[in-house]
């Protein structure tokens, strides 16, 4: 089962045939693996936060491309 799944979510994704709204797959059976134990919410949260350290690079970014936009305007006049 779990192969199916992957295999109809790389399909669909290829293709482009996944619907926005998930009603494809929303009635799936969530996969359980035999092999390991389930995550704990603690250890999932710990896993991701390791990206907090990114906070304001979008500001960052943002801001950088900003600068970059006056740059050019004020060069084409």
């Amino acid at each position: 089962m779990e192969q199916d799944i992957i295999e109809y979510t790389m399909h669909a994704a290829c293709n482009s045939t996944a619907k926005e709204d998930y009603t494809d797959i929303i009635n799936m059976p969530h996969h359980v693996s035999a092999k390991r134990p389930q995550m704990t919410m603690e250890a999932r949260a710990a896993q991701f936060a390791s990206f907090a350290a990114l906070k304001g690079y979008d500001r960052a970014i943002k801001d950088a491309d900003e600068e970059a936009l006056i740059i050019m305007e004020n060069e084409y006049r």
